[in-house]
């Protein structure tokens, strides 16, 4: 599996970085359960927040603390350095097929008869299907409301979905989850001097074992603001979606919002306050919610809250310090 990753860090009231970097993974079945048998993080990129990718940072060499078991497989320099980390695929479109490692074997051969077979491969494709489907539909609703297209993002919910709206409450069902969007924002499309990026990573999906549902889990990075002000918000993401009429919808969404911070000093320099900038003002909420919000109303950092899960930890079964309740 090859991946890019985004490195926010930094400490509150402290220094912080930006820093962007590429894996090439091996993954192996170890006992029925998947685990990471080999991990190599080519970083290309390291630099002060404050100052820019135009002031870019060396990259950490060996721990002097802990000291490494071998040498990396490959020495080399990030930005402003040209890197291209190796790729374990052939290119797909002019490649030639990828050749089957050494040692794999396939056979057709079962002693189970063909309807049962036909059967599971069937329920197999279903939760196949699932896993994008669910996935599809929940960054469909990023790009929708990066564009402000409340109408579009209003029909990507199931009739009986329902909808938590930052700071207020849940609203539920498909129209109240319209009419909901509509009184917080703007009825219209994209709005001047406004820009919003939301950007779902990490997604985890959970499809039903029928593969007509299934729950999903994403990390919100969004960024945006104003003509006159720019800011970052993160959070946490855990849908639900549900097969209706033969279409992927989005049947639950909760949003719990991890951190926002002014996109002058970014997140190691969060104004008392600053959780509460885009809160609506008291009695400016004409259509009131179903239920409260379930889980932070405000961004808690620098404070740290536990976020929910909807499954357990998938190597050791542990349960998340706060489950989900579907």
């Amino acid at each position: 599996m090859r991946g890019s990753e985004l490195r926010m860090t930094g400490v509150h009231a402290g220094a912080s970085e930006l820093g962007q970097g590429i894996f090439e993974n091996e993954y192996v079945k170890d006992g029925g359960v998947w685990k990471i048998a080999a991990m190599r993080v080519y970083g290309r990129m390291r630099t002060d927040y404050e100052k820019g990718p135009q002031f870019s940072l060396p990259l950490d060499g060996p721990s002097t603390t802990l000291a490494p078991d071998r040498a990396p497989t490959q020495k080399y320099q990030a930005h402003p350095v040209v890197l291209q980390p190796p790729f374990h695929y052939a290119n797909p479109v002019t490649g030639k097929p990828t050749a089957r490692p050494a040692g794999a074997a396939s056979s057709s051969s079962s002693s189970t008869p063909l309807d049962a077979r036909l059967a599971a491969a069937e329920r197999a494709l279903d939760v196949a299907l699932a896993r994008v489907g669910a996935e599809n539909v929940a960054d469909a609703y990023g790009y929708y409301i990066d564009d402000f297209a409340w109408d579009n993002t209003a029909d990507l919910f199931s009739v009986e979905g329902w909808k938590e709206l930052s700071y207020i409450g849940a609203y539920v069902g498909r129209e109240r989850v319209r009419a909901s969007m509509k009184m917080r924002y703007t009825n219209g499309r994209t709005r001047g001097g406004n820009f919003q990026a939301h950007q779902k990573t990490q997604p985890v999906v959970t499809p039903a074992a029928d593969g007509q549902s299934a729950h999903v889990r994403l990390r919100l990075l969004q960024l945006g603001g104003t003509l006159a002000r720019g800011g970052w918000i993160g959070g946490i993401y855990e849908n639900g979606a549900v097969k209706e009429n033969g279409v992927w919808k989005l049947s639950a969404m909760d949003l719990d919002y991890v951190y926002s911070a002014d996109y002058k000093g970014g997140w190691a320099k969060v104004a008392a306050g600053e959780s509460r900038r885009y809160a609506p003002a008291a009695g400016s909420v004409p259509i009131p919610p179903d239920r409260p919000l379930r889980g932070v109303v405000f961004a808690p950092f620098p404070q740290r809250v536990e976020t929910g899960f909807h499954y357990k930890n998938p190597v050791s079964g542990r349960m998340p310090p706060v489950m989900i309740p579907w």
